[in-house]
Protein backbone atom coordinates (compact mmCIF):
# COMPACT_ATOMS: atom_id res chain seq x y z
CA UNK A 1 0.00 0.00 0.00
CA UNK A 2 1.47 3.25 -0.99
CA UNK A 3 0.64 6.94 0.38
CA UNK A 4 -1.78 8.78 -1.89
CA UNK A 5 -0.50 12.42 -0.21
CA UNK A 6 1.62 13.66 1.82
CA UNK A 7 0.95 16.50 4.10
CA UNK A 8 2.95 18.71 6.26
CA UNK A 9 0.98 20.65 8.66
CA UNK A 10 -1.64 19.05 11.24
CA UNK A 11 -3.67 16.39 10.46
CA UNK A 12 -7.61 17.21 9.97
CA UNK A 13 -9.28 18.85 13.06
CA UNK A 14 -11.60 15.86 13.18
CA UNK A 15 -8.37 13.71 13.59
CA UNK A 16 -7.25 12.30 16.75
CA UNK A 17 -3.58 11.13 17.04
CA UNK A 18 -3.38 7.52 17.99
CA UNK A 19 0.32 6.55 19.91
CA UNK A 20 1.61 9.29 18.23
CA UNK A 21 1.34 7.99 14.65
CA UNK A 22 -1.82 7.62 13.28
CA UNK A 23 -4.37 10.04 12.42
CA UNK A 24 -8.16 9.04 13.13
CA UNK A 25 -11.99 10.15 13.49
CA UNK A 26 -11.91 10.57 17.28
CA UNK A 27 -14.44 11.84 19.17
CA UNK A 28 -18.57 10.94 20.79
CA UNK A 29 -20.30 12.50 17.82
CA UNK A 30 -20.78 10.17 15.15
CA UNK A 31 -18.70 9.58 11.31
CA UNK A 32 -20.75 10.39 8.38
CA UNK A 33 -21.70 6.84 6.99
CA UNK A 34 -23.40 6.27 3.35
CA UNK A 35 -24.95 3.60 1.53
CA UNK A 36 -22.27 1.09 -0.60
CA UNK A 37 -23.04 -1.07 -3.26
CA UNK A 38 -21.44 -4.07 -0.82
CA UNK A 39 -24.27 -6.30 -0.02
CA UNK A 40 -22.27 -7.93 3.25
CA UNK A 41 -21.41 -3.96 4.22
CA UNK A 42 -24.33 -1.93 2.93
CA UNK A 43 -22.63 1.57 4.93
CA UNK A 44 -19.59 3.04 4.79
CA UNK A 45 -17.87 5.49 5.80
CA UNK A 46 -14.07 7.53 4.08
CA UNK A 47 -11.23 8.61 6.24
CA UNK A 48 -7.91 9.00 4.65
CA UNK A 49 -5.84 7.46 7.18
CA UNK A 50 -2.48 9.62 8.31
CA UNK A 51 0.29 8.35 9.53
CA UNK A 52 3.18 10.27 10.57
CA UNK A 53 6.46 9.63 8.80
CA UNK A 54 9.86 8.74 9.33
CA UNK A 55 9.38 6.75 12.61
CA UNK A 56 10.56 3.60 11.65
CA UNK A 57 7.69 1.48 13.52
CA UNK A 58 4.84 -0.28 12.05
CA UNK A 59 1.36 0.78 12.54
CA UNK A 60 -1.10 -2.01 13.08
CA UNK A 61 -4.95 -1.15 12.89
CA UNK A 62 -7.40 -3.80 13.52
CA UNK A 63 -11.10 -4.26 14.61
CA UNK A 64 -12.00 -5.46 18.03
CA UNK A 65 -13.53 -9.00 18.43
CA UNK A 66 -16.80 -7.80 19.43
CA UNK A 67 -17.42 -5.86 15.64
CA UNK A 68 -15.21 -8.04 14.13
CA UNK A 69 -18.89 -9.95 12.30
CA UNK A 70 -19.91 -6.56 11.57
CA UNK A 71 -17.18 -3.58 10.19
CA UNK A 72 -14.27 -3.84 7.42
CA UNK A 73 -11.42 -1.91 6.75
CA UNK A 74 -10.73 -0.95 2.93
CA UNK A 75 -7.70 0.54 2.81
CA UNK A 76 -5.51 -0.77 0.26
CA UNK A 77 -6.33 -3.93 -1.24
CA UNK A 78 -10.13 -5.34 -0.97
CA UNK A 79 -11.63 -5.46 2.60
CA UNK A 80 -9.70 -6.67 5.98
CA UNK A 81 -10.13 -6.85 9.54
CA UNK A 82 -6.70 -5.64 10.26
CA UNK A 83 -4.34 -3.61 8.32
CA UNK A 84 -0.48 -2.62 8.33
CA UNK A 85 1.30 0.64 7.89
CA UNK A 86 4.74 -0.28 7.29
CA UNK A 87 7.26 2.35 7.81
CA UNK A 88 7.61 4.83 5.24
CA UNK A 89 10.62 7.69 4.60
CA UNK A 90 9.38 11.03 3.51
CA UNK A 91 10.14 14.71 3.62
CA UNK A 92 6.84 15.09 4.78
CA UNK A 93 5.28 15.18 8.35
CA UNK A 94 2.23 12.62 7.14
CA UNK A 95 1.55 10.30 4.78
CA UNK A 96 -1.87 10.21 3.62
CA UNK A 97 -3.61 6.65 2.49
CA UNK A 98 -7.14 6.39 0.44
CA UNK A 99 -9.97 4.30 2.42
CA UNK A 100 -12.08 3.87 4.87
CA UNK A 101 -14.60 1.26 6.29
CA UNK A 102 -17.63 -1.14 5.47
CA UNK A 103 -20.30 -1.48 8.20
CA UNK A 104 -23.32 -3.52 8.35
CA UNK A 105 -24.98 -1.27 10.85
CA UNK A 106 -24.07 1.86 12.39
CA UNK A 107 -22.54 2.09 15.42
CA UNK A 108 -19.79 3.17 17.72
CA UNK A 109 -17.14 0.51 16.65
CA UNK A 110 -13.85 0.10 18.90
CA UNK A 111 -10.45 -0.85 16.94
CA UNK A 112 -7.23 -1.74 18.30
CA UNK A 113 -4.31 0.45 17.49
CA UNK A 114 -0.87 -1.17 17.79
CA UNK A 115 2.86 0.22 17.31
CA UNK A 116 5.72 -1.96 18.48
CA UNK A 117 4.51 -3.02 22.16
CA UNK A 118 2.01 -0.61 22.82
CA UNK A 119 -1.61 -0.98 21.80
CA UNK A 120 -4.70 1.34 22.32
CA UNK A 121 -8.60 1.06 22.06
CA UNK A 122 -10.42 3.86 20.27
CA UNK A 123 -13.92 4.02 19.12
CA UNK A 124 -14.92 5.63 16.28
CA UNK A 125 -18.79 6.60 16.17
CA UNK A 126 -20.21 5.50 12.37
CA UNK A 127 -23.80 7.21 11.80
CA UNK A 128 -24.26 6.64 16.26
CA UNK A 129 -22.93 8.44 18.81
CA UNK A 130 -20.46 6.36 21.25
CA UNK A 131 -21.69 6.77 24.60
CA UNK A 132 -19.17 8.28 27.13
CA UNK A 133 -16.76 6.76 28.68
CA UNK A 134 -17.41 5.74 32.26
Amino acid sequence: MRPVGRHSGKPYREAGIVLDRIGLPRGRYPWKVERSNDPVFPLGAKWGALLRARTGETVTISIARPWRRHAVIGWGHGEALSVRFLPCESPSTWLAYAGGFGLKKRGCVPFDVQVGDRIERVRIAFGRACPPRA
